[in-house]
């Protein structure tokens, strides 16, 4: 006879979180049961809501946990070019639309309808950790141009804004152009690299530093 799977007391709700984020990746949506996400994890059905109210507290916490990685990510390309803040940024934009690209469902989760009727505080908290990483980032190359706090939040909000943009577009538009060229690293860096230099901080910054001078 198989034995049931035990969960130590205090970690059967990080057990629920991590099956619901496997669940929603292998079925790229979140329509299953409660009564489903238990019996994968093997408790009983009652014991989920011992530590989510309901479902949508529970899909809260899943993309809590998908800010979390999505950050991790960014952190860890930033870090390899932590001398060249410059190279970083472009290193995030990567980091960025290459992880979204990788786990859609989870994404659309993240910044979808879902969850958009009042994120709860711990959601809120993990989504402004991620964007924090890009802010810091863009801080770090507006240095030399005394930016005030509302020039560097407008410039970073810009850079998120044309990653999250490229990341939708790889996700819901399988027939677009940029699926037609491959969804490989090399072409995402090129994307990445292309509208970070056009459109976003590094050129923008050389134009406020001239026009401070005015």
């Amino acid at each position: 006879m198989k034995k049931k799977k035990t969960y130590h007391h205090g970690d059967l709700k990080n057990v629920l979180i991590k099956e619901a984020f496997s669940l929603i990746e292998e079925t790229n949506g979140w329509e299953f049961s409660m009564r489903t996400l238990s019996r994968r994890a093997n408790v009983s059905h009652m014991a989920a809501y011992s530590h989510f109210e309901d479902k949508i507290d529970l899909l809260a916490h899943v993309a809590a946990e998908g800010f979390r990685r999505l950050a991790t990510a960014a952190c860890r390309a930033a870090s390899r070019k932590a001398e060249a803040p410059r190279e970083a940024l472009k290193a995030i934009g990567i980091a960025y639309i290459t992880h979204g690209a990788k786990h859609p469902a989870i994404y659309k989760l993240m910044f979808g309808p879902t969850l958009s009727g009042g994120a709860p505080e711990f959601l809120a908290v993990a989504g402004d950790r991620c964007f924090d990483v890009l802010r810091e980032t863009v801080a770090a190359c507006a240095r030399p141009y005394e930016l005030t706090s509302h020039q560097l939040h407008v410039h970073s909000m810009a850079a998120w804004s044309m990653v999250h943009g490229i990341t939708l577009l790889m996700i819901d538009r399988p027939a677009s152009t940029l699926d037609r060229m491959g969804r490989s690293e090399r072409v995402i860096r090129q994307v990445a690299n292309d509208i970070l230099e056009s459109t976003s901080i590094v050129p923008s910054l050389d134009e406020l530093k001239s026009k401070s001078r005015d």
